[in-house]
């Protein structure tokens, strides 16, 4: 059960990540930079919990590599693009 809710939280904290990773970019893409200041810290701050449940355990990087595709595929179909 511990286990469980540890790959729970690993793939939480990673597709959290990439769905900032890609407001970052599409920030920085279009050059604001309060915005893209704003989401690099929180980057910064949801890659360290990410990081933190990794190593309790190396099979978590399974929940590391699916988060990061939800992510990026949530992140990217709901960011507006002009």
């Amino acid at each position: 059960m511990r286990f469980a809710l540890l790959w729970f939280a690993a793939f939480v904290s990673t597709t959290i990540l990439d769905i900032f990773w890609a407001r970052y970019t599409l920030a920085v893409s279009e050059k604001r930079r309060l915005p893209a200041a704003i989401w690099s810290s929180a980057i910064s701050a949801a890659g360290s919990v990410a990081m933190a449940t990794y190593f309790e355990d190396r099979w978590l990087m399974t929940a590391g590599v699916a988060g990061a595709f939800a992510g990026t595929w949530i992140g990217t179909k709901t960011m507006k693009v002009e």
